[in-house]
């Protein structure tokens, strides 16, 4: 199987001093943000690129194994009492994570 392009979801850090934690939530397209569905906490914050963006590969996101569709993602940061911010909504995300079927009836002449 040839290798498939990653899926990562990018971001602006909370420019708080004191985030310990993003949390991440993965929710069919067009659905409000909501703080009391399941959620993958990314523990310690993870260091933003050169160009400002925090980067977390789908791999570290287990709710998105597999995920096939439309979805939207809701990150929030997390502080180090416990309080959790407003949402950023990341809306209609596309995930193919599968490949195409193989070409089918072939032959050499």
């Amino acid at each position: 199987m040839a290798l498939v392009k990653e899926i990562v979801v990018r971001f602006r850090q909370s420019a708080s001093a004191d985030v310990v934690a993003n949390r991440i939530r993965v929710r069919p397209a067009n659905t409000s943000p909501a703080y009391d569905t399941p959620f993958d906490e990314i523990r310690p914050v993870p260091t933003p690129d050169q160009d400002g963006f925090t980067r977390i590969p789908a791999a570290n996101i287990p709710q998105m194994d597999g995920l096939e569709g439309q979805y939207d993602v809701h990150v929030t940061a997390v502080d180090s009492r416990g309080n959790e911010s407003d949402f950023l909504e990341i809306d209609n995300q596309l995930f193919d994570l599968s490949p195409p079927n193989p070409p089918t009836d072939g032959a050499t002449e």
